[in-house]
């Protein structure tokens, strides 16, 4: 009934005068909370008709299924779409009169006009509580006042009458630079709405507005102003700089050269010595400078210095926590984009942070802040973060402290800054790892694991971090954290084995193999029983293939650090345990040397080397491969076909173009389940140093699996089944083998119906 035309219409007029002429359309002043709840349902009814017009008609839409007759369709909603077809069809003209040319340049001229200016009430509410006022405004629903509910219709307006709005757009510039030495409160007001009203329309209206010569003609006349009366300006021209700095950085169009960026961030800079309403109004500017992909350090360096130190002070002064967190928010982007350049400035930073986690308890969501840019600090400090330990190292035991009230909030973003601490720990030492120490050292650092066993305990959500903070630990302290914590880190992964998801599983071996790689002796022993466990895993049969490949990875370590015995040995204790009796197969049940075992393993590890997906996993399995084979046991060399194809693959992929892992090959990586990047550390100083000596002491990295298979096969040439072994060797991989051996190349020929060896060193 609506659509009747004795209906709309008349609803419609109403509606747009009302809006236009409120006196003419409800007979008296407009005044009151009642006028103004009709007025602004009368303006999202305009907007809610306008963009009823902007969507597209059913039968005009992209997507077959939403058009009338789609098979695709039922039968009601084919119904639903003809009847709203039908409805489009006969209110469009009406619609259409409503919103006429001559009407939107009218309504438009209205909603600046009326709308967008400062009323008194308001003034008087910025004079009285300035913070209050400014972030009342910041968060007002537009549904629920006037001006803001004007903004949404005027940039609806902007958005579908672009070519009728820029006739009004270039008249609004000319006033405003025709009335720029004007002090009449009438005339303020009205370029105050005016620049609001360019602000909304900048992201529309960037090809037309002359930005550049707007800026430097009225914008930096305005704030360069001291002019007290001129404050409301100041505050809507440094938001009219960020909003169009952001649309500028946003579109293909750009209207913003670098030679306005030292004089924006100048004369913003230095409104952060007015009142409350003007500072914050420029931080939210600054941001929009600095967070931008146009930004540069090199431009921003002149300027660094005094924006945090007035961004200190006003941390100061101002007492709104949303305050607080816009500051802090700015911060921590500036700390973000000038790395170490903010290093002379860290004294201070730490000053202000310590004051308001003082001052913030209970607010979690500005400890969660103060936190991240704590952990930005430390990043950009790197090894000089020692000097943020009285401060970092409390801070950290709070935030992973699982008893604490605010753990939920703050747990997630203190364990990335403790990682991040113990990644950029100085690097104290030089050598093999058997000399290592705590790096400045301080007990606290070491004491505070005490507190990741528990935050696991509880559950395993942030599993990838803890995992992650359990090898840079082993990484930075060695001896000193095992002999403290060693009991704790093999409780707590031995806890985690089997009761996380695949993704999760394929973080754990790394650590044990870290482990393994430094203190083969005593990590073997510490870790037997989450080794015993991972056997039981594989035989399981209840794990991924990738599951299965990650794990034997710990025991090639083994084999490759201890030797077979030790892995036997391992084997005949796993034999020992009536509980994993049940998983291991039949034909293993009768040895309890654990040789069997040992052998039912060989041919699940053979089996899952294609599911190794990182070339450091490859090349550790041949190697440990070739150690086990270098037994010489008739029941290894029965697996000599697969052996020797695993070692030539491996061959082919490290030591073709002559080196022995491929060009850019990093062995800090870790990769989840799907073989993607998780992490990569960085080189030169604190972890990524670190890093750099594992890796060029780690056998994996310095041997060559030619030159190790080479002594394997000549050390086991005399054994009496090794012919026997090799006769059922496939061709094809001797002749693979012989082709991709680097600086070795192994002969095979046939003599009769026997194969014999010879090695042939290539000069």
């Amino acid at each position: 009934s609506c659509r009747h035309p004795d209906v709309l219409p008349p609803l419609l007029e109403f509606t747009f005068n009302h809006v236009c002429r409120p006196w003419e359309a409800v007979g008296s002043s407009p005044e009151g909370p009642q006028f103004d709840a009709l007025t602004i349902q009368c303006l999202i009814l305009l907007q809610n008709v306008r963009t009823w017009m902007k969507e597209q008609a059913p039968e005009e839409d992209s997507f077959g299924q939403t058009q009338p007759g789609s098979p695709l369709m039922g039968a009601k909603r084919f119904d639903e779409v003809q009847r709203l077809t039908t409805l489009r069809h006969e209110v469009a003209p009406l619609l259409s009169a409503c919103f006429s040319e001559e009407r939107v340049l009218m309504l438009a001229q209205i909603l600046v006009s009326q709308y967008f200016p400062l009323s008194a009430s308001d003034l008087e509410e910025w004079a009285s509580g300035p913070e209050e006022y400014y972030h009342e405004q910041d968060t007002l629903s537009w549904k629920d006042s006037r001006r803001p509910c004007a903004e949404q219709l005027f940039v609806l307006l902007v958005q579908n009458h672009r070519e009728q709005m820029v006739a009004c757009v270039r008249s609004w510039l000319e006033w405003i630079s025709s009335t720029a030495g004007s002090v009449d409160p009438g005339t303020l007001r009205t370029r105050e709405a005016l620049y609001n009203a360019l602000g909304l329309a900048s992201f529309d209206m960037l090809e037309v507005i002359d930005f550049n010569t707007w800026f430097h003609g009225s914008l930096v006349p305005e704030l360069s102003s001291a002019d007290a009366a001129r404050q409301p300006l100041r505050r809507r021209a440094a938001w009219v700089v960020g909003q169009f700095f952001s649309a500028s950085s946003g579109s293909n169009v750009s209207k913003v050269t670098d030679e306005m960026r030292p004089q924006a961030y100048t004369l913003l800079i230095r409104l952060l010595e007015e009142d409350a309403v003007v500072q914050l109004a420029a931080v939210d500017a600054l941001r929009a400078l600095v967070d931008d992909w146009s930004f540069y350090e090199e431009g921003f360096k002149d300027h660094l210095a005094p924006c945090l130190q007035k961004l200190f002070s006003l941390m100061h002064t101002t007492y709104e926590l949303d305050s607080h967190m816009q500051v802090l928010g700015l911060v921590s982007i500036i700390m973000d984009r000038m790395g170490d350049r903010i290093k002379p400035f860290t004294a201070g930073i730490l000053q202000v942070m310590s004051t308001s986690w003082q001052q913030s308890e209970g607010q979690s969501q500005l400890r969660m802040l103060l936190v991240q840019v704590m952990h930005k600090m430390v990043v950009a400090m790197g090894v000089d973060c020692v000097a943020a330990y009285p401060m970092l190292l409390p801070l950290l035991e709070y935030c992973t402290d699982i008893t604490q009230p605010e753990e939920l909030n703050l747990m997630e973003d203190g364990l990335l800054l403790w990682h991040e601490t113990l990644k950029q720990v100085a690097e104290a030492r030089e050598g093999l790892p058997a000399t290592w120490q705590v790096p400045q050292a301080d007990p606290r650092l070491l004491q505070l694991f005490t507190n990741l066993p528990a935050i696991l305990e509880r559950s395993f959500e942030h599993l990838q971090t803890c995992l992650f903070i359990v090898r840079s630990y082993i990484m930075l302290a060695g001896p000193p954290f095992l002999q403290q914590h060693g009991a704790a880190v093999a409780g707590l992964l031995l806890g985690l084995i089997g009761e996380v998801k695949e993704r999760c599983m394929t973080m754990i071996p790394p650590v044990i193999c870290l482990i393994l790689q430094f203190f083969p002796t005593e990590g073997t022993a510490l870790l037997q029983p989450a080794m015993h466990k991972l056997l039981v895993l594989i035989f399981a049969g209840q794990e991924s293939d990738m599951v299965v490949a990650s794990c034997t990875g710990v025991f090639a370590r083994v084999l490759l650090h201890c030797g077979a015995p030790v892995l036997m040995q391992l084997a005949a204790a796993s034999m020992a345990d009536p509980a994993a009796m049940a998983v291991f197969p039949a034909e293993c049940r009768a040895d309890p040397s654990g040789l069997a075992l040992l052998m039912c393993y060989l041919d699940v590890w053979l089996d899952k080397a294609d599911s190794l997906c990182t070339t450091e996993a490859r090349k550790l399995a041949a190697l440990a491969l070739c150690k086990l084979l270098a037994t010489g046991a008739p029941q290894v060399l029965d697996r000599l076909l697969p052996i020797l194809s695993m070692c030539v693959s491996v061959i082919f992929e490290t030591e073709t173009d002559g080196t022995t892992c491929p060009e850019g090959y990093s062995y800090w990586v870790t990769r989840s389940a799907g073989g993607e990047e998780e992490e990569e550390e960085g080189t030169g100083s604190g972890e990524g140093a670190r890093s750099q000596q594992m890796h060029a002491h780690d056998p994996v990295n310095s041997l060559r699996v030619s030159a190790v298979l080479r002594e394997t096969l000549h050390s086991v040439t005399a054994v009496p089944h090794f012919q026997a072994a090799l006769a059922q060797v496939d061709p094809s991989v001797l002749q693979q083998l012989k082709q991709q051996c680097w600086r070795y190349i192994l002969l095979m020929e046939l003599v009769d119906v026997e194969w014999s060896i010879k090695v042939v060193t290539f000069q």
